[in-house]
């Protein structure tokens, strides 16, 4: 009885030990990954919620990275993989950026020209699906085969 419970303390310690210690690299990524929106209510009409500011510290895929954009906004996100691999898009590659008090769109904006990496996604589109209050992370040769106009996120941009 006594060997059960001290294999059983041994386990539980061994357990809460290695718990407790983040696998390395991983803490990291942790700490800077979130996007607060700045405005408390958001705007019904799906455009006017991309001029929402928020603070972003990205640093993890693309994927996640639209995931976490848009879950600031309360908008559901899909990437169309295999659209983007048909145009050489990874949707595993690394995202580091990090804004302050800036509209989404144009976060979004500084990811898609950024050229500071080895690959740029110019041919990114993005199509929001009203009826599924969804944004799918596509590109523009599949919203032409599909027939939809993707948003032009630089006409959101304020007149000068």
């Amino acid at each position: 009885m006594l060997r059960r419970a001290a294999l059983l303390m041994l386990c539980l310690w061994s357990a809460l030990a290695f718990a407790e210690e983040p696998a390395a690299g991983k803490a990291k990524v942790a700490e800077k990954r979130f996007v607060v929106r700045l405005q408390e209510d958001l705007p019904e009409a799906f455009l006017e919620r991309l001029r929402v500011p928020v603070n972003a510290e990205i640093r993890h895929p693309l994927e996640m990275t639209f995931q976490e954009l848009f879950r600031a906004i309360n908008v559901n996100c899909v990437l169309d993989g295999n659209a983007l691999k048909f145009s050489g898009i990874t949707k595993n590659e690394i995202q580091q950026l990090s804004r302050q008090n800036q509209p989404l769109y144009e976060v979004i904006v500084s990811i898609l020209e950024r050229k500071d990496r080895t690959q740029t996604y110019p041919d990114i589109a993005l199509l929001w699906d009203e009826g599924t209050k969804t944004v799918t992370v596509t590109t523009n040769r599949e919203a032409e085969r599909l027939g939809r106009k993707p948003i032009d996120l630089k006409a959101l941009r304020p007149a000068e």
